[in-house]
């Protein structure tokens, strides 16, 4: 609908570097924004250099020495902020972790600041999903910006609330003329649903014989008397079940073609109408008696509407006061559509877009408001794409290459055809996310002037493992992986599932990862699914609204978040997601099960770059891939990573875990059970020699410790089961009917079940004490470790 406008009016800003005249080609010269073109007109960079004067004049060559020395913001991000206030269509890119907030943010400072002498009026900024307009708009917020008003109501984010625009417009006084138009109209819709309500009760029962009834008699009272009333003669017909009169009419009929010709059906008695003539007159009184209903159900409705459009209107004033007042306003792409024609009149001359390189182009067009003199578009086009289910339509397949609706506008002027016309554009370089042996990945595939921040350097080893960057390569088939067996729309791949869970668990024992820390990523909904089902038993899991929706859309939601059998008390929350849904976030440590394994090489969803590039980019501290290495080997980039790995000695079937108090010692865990069997409860069990020296001790070695543990399980567990088993005496001494069995076999069955009950309780006794001897086990080795 935005689009169907857009057209008609034709006042598409930007059109000339949008859609330039054909032969156009190579790098165009983006004028600055009509607003600066203004005489004597400066941006003033106070509120981004501490309050240091410095001015940029738009058509003037700019020094960056004073920027530099009294900004934030780093080489490139300086050169993107001026490039960006200097083109009236500015685009910059942002490479994973290189600030493309942070720039966004320091650009609408600059902009706010300039904004009353340049009469901006509010900046809309946009962004693709909500979470990432609540991450911009909650930077703004942080430093220190109030006038912000959120358009939508499925914001996260509790320093938002108050900042909604139906929270703002509650606060707002209205006029008494306000006041009395919104009850006039709130009344008028009242009276019309009642009236449609009773049309439609009257549409509904309109086959009844009440209704026929009434209609018979009012319009055709022959034929009524012949049903409800008397004959010719005198008399009338009795009928035991008056519901059916009409049904016994209709079926009492002689089946026997009668050759006759009449006009009207209505002139006949109802007694000699043969069954298809009876069913033709029953149809017509039916059609006559919903005409008039019809008729005047579509009269009301059209008032309702256009009630409902005066309504509209009454709030939409009031909207567009509270909008005035503010400096910025955030809308996601799809906000922006529903809420044009209040947008439209809000006459703003800046549109900030991020995420632009994911949203679709149709949605950015819609974005450019014609009011619009200034658009800045920050985006990555090697992230991920717009999002197009049908796959015919999509830039990857040869026949949806023509189209392409997959290819945002962003990359599409960034990144134009052969002999296209080429815009402009920046590029951040500094990445301060991820450790460099992490950034190496998408450095050598896919940025090379990618530089590291050196805070990155200093990251810490991820605690309990041998390396922070590995690659757990393994030959478990996917489901459905054999030909014979059925397959499913979204892959899963059970050993995977485990194998993340027995990762996790290791890394939640060491003690350091705290909420939001740790985070799991798959491809496939199945896959995450099962995730959830399998991790729910230890930890509290966090999956986005965006894969919560998918879920139960594939039908793979069970209507609750899963079941919490126990909370980890180290982890408060583990989130988990699926690649598509996890761009712009980021965790400490990030644990992929990339799920296919198969003999065709067929690696699904992660044979773009752009998804893969995603993938690599997401953690800080350390990255743990699960997967077949020979399904993906046959993907160009995936090639590029499994070499430098493999390079690196970062690959392998076995995974190395290591002990942060004695780093010399390793142990190799290749399969879920190992983490169990060679490092319960996060830690190893150790040996220390006279001589103070301390190693691994495998199970089998430790019989003497085993024997200890178990000595003290058992009081701990007959304490536990003692006062079961005398309750379970009790109740059956106390017990005087026993039904379907003897007195001492139930005695007996009961003592059983508490002895059975009593048993259980062993196993988490056992692991409770366990856990406590190697605490104190470890603890005695960080001393002598300290001691030497």
């Amino acid at each position: 609908m935005a689009l169907q406008q857009m057209s008609k009016r034709g006042d598409l800003p930007f059109s000339e570097f949008i859609a330039p005249a054909a032969g156009t080609s190579g790098i165009m010269h983006v004028p600055p924004p009509a607003y600066a073109l203004q005489p004597g007109f400066r941006f003033n960079l106070g509120s981004i250099t501490n309050g240091e004067h410095l001015s940029l004049s738009p058509t003037e060559k700019f020094d960056f020495e004073s920027l530099n020395q009294n900004s934030t913001l780093d080489g490139a991000q300086q050169n993107a902020l001026v490039d960006a206030l200097t083109r009236r269509l500015a685009l910059i890119q942002g490479p994973p972790g290189t600030g493309k907030s942070f720039t966004g943010v320091a650009l609408v400072k600059v902009l706010l600041e300039n904004c009353e002498e340049a009469a901006l009026g509010p900046i809309i900024c946009v962004c693709y999903t909500n979470h990432a307009l609540d991450q911009l708009l909650e930077h703004l917020v942080g430093d220190g910006l109030e006038q912000i008003i959120r358009i939508g109501s499925r914001s996260k984010s509790e320093k938002l609330q108050n900042l909604n625009l139906h929270t703002v417009a509650q606060k707002i006084d209205i006029t008494k003329t306000e006041k009395e138009k919104r009850w006039q109209c709130q009344r008028k819709l009242e009276q019309e649903i009642e009236e449609i309500d009773s049309l439609l009760w009257n549409l509904k029962h309109s086959s009844s014989v009440a209704s026929v009834r009434a209609y018979l008699e009012l319009h055709h009272y022959q034929h009524y008397r012949e049903l409800f009333g008397e004959d010719d003669d005198g008399w009338q017909t009795v009928h035991h079940r008056p519901e059916n009169v009409i049904t016994d009419w209709l079926r009492g009929a002689s089946f026997r073609p009668h050759r006759r010709y009449v006009d009207d059906p209505q002139e006949l008695h109802l007694v000699d109408m043969s069954a298809a003539e009876r069913e033709r007159l029953h149809q017509h009184w039916i059609s006559e008696i919903t005409g008039t209903p019809l008729e005047q159900l579509m009269t009301v409705f059209e008032s309702y509407r256009e009630t409902k459009e005066d309504l509209d209107d009454c709030h939409q004033e009031l909207h567009l006061r509270c909008l005035q007042q503010a400096e910025v306003v955030g809308v996601t792409t799809s906000g922006l559509a529903r809420n044009m024609d209040l947008l439209r009149r809000l006459n703003s001359k800046v549109l900030l877009c991020e995420e632009a390189g994911e949203v679709l182009e149709a949605h950015t067009l819609t974005a450019f408001l014609p009011s619009i003199e200034h658009a800045i578009l920050i985006g990555d086009h090697e992230q991920l794409r717009p999002q197009i289910q049908n796959y015919e339509l999509q830039h990857d397949n040869p026949r949806g290459e023509k189209l392409s609706l997959d290819i945002s506008l962003f990359e599409r002027l960034v990144r134009p055809d052969d002999n296209g016309l080429q815009i402009p554009f920046s590029t951040l370089q500094t990445q301060r996310r991820m450790h460099p042996s992490i950034a190496n990945l998408v450095r050598d595939t896919l940025y090379p002037d990618l530089l590291d921040y050196p805070t990155v350097h200093d990251y810490p080893n991820v605690l309990g493992f041998r390396k922070r960057r590995y690659w757990l390569d393994h030959q478990e088939p996917e489901a459905g992986a054999d030909a014979s067996q059925l397959t499913s729309v979204s892959k899963t791949n059970d050993f995977e599932v485990e194998m993340t869970a027995a990762l996790v668990s290791h890394l939640v024992r060491q003690g350091i990862y705290q909420n939001d820390d740790i985070a799991v990523l798959t491809p496939y909904l199945g896959q995450l699914q099962k995730l959830r089902k399998r991790l729910s038993s230890s930890f509290e899991i966090v999956v986005g609204d965006r894969d919560a929706e998918e879920l139960e859309k594939e039908g793979l939601e069970t209507g609750s978040r899963g079941p919490s059998v126990r909370k980890s008390t180290l982890l408060k929350a583990l989130r988990l997601a699926t690649v598509d849904n996890f761009q712009g976030e980021e965790a400490k440590v990030v644990v992929i099960s990339l799920v296919r394994s198969n003999q065709r090489g067929n690696c699904g969803f992660l044979k773009t770059s752009n998804r893969i590039n995603v993938l690599l980019s997401r953690a800080r501290h350390g990255m743990y891939l699960i997967g077949n290495s020979q399904t993906y080997g046959h993907v160009p980039m995936w090639a590029k990573v499994v070499d430098i790995l493999r390079r690196d000695g970062d690959i392998g079937q076995s995974l190395a875990l290591c002990c942060p108090r004695h780093p010399d010692l390793s142990i190799e865990v290749s399969t879920p059970d190992d983490f169990v069997r060679l490092a319960p409860e996060g830690g190893y069990l150790v040996v220390i020699s006279a001589s103070g020296d301390v190693k691994i001790a495998k199970p089998k070695l430790t019989r003497a410790m085993g024997d200890g543990i178990m000595v003290l399980a058992r009081h701990l567990a007959a304490g536990i089961s003692q006062p079961a088993t005398t309750a379970a005496l009790e109740r059956v001494t106390q017990e005087k009917t026993v039904h379907h069995a003897k007195p001492h076999a139930r005695h007996s069955a009961v003592i059983l079940d508490a002895a059975r009950n009593a048993e259980n309780l062993v196993h988490p006794v056992l692991k409770l004490v366990l856990g406590l001897v190697h605490m104190v086990v470890n603890a005695i080795c960080h001393v002598l470790y300290l001691a030497t």
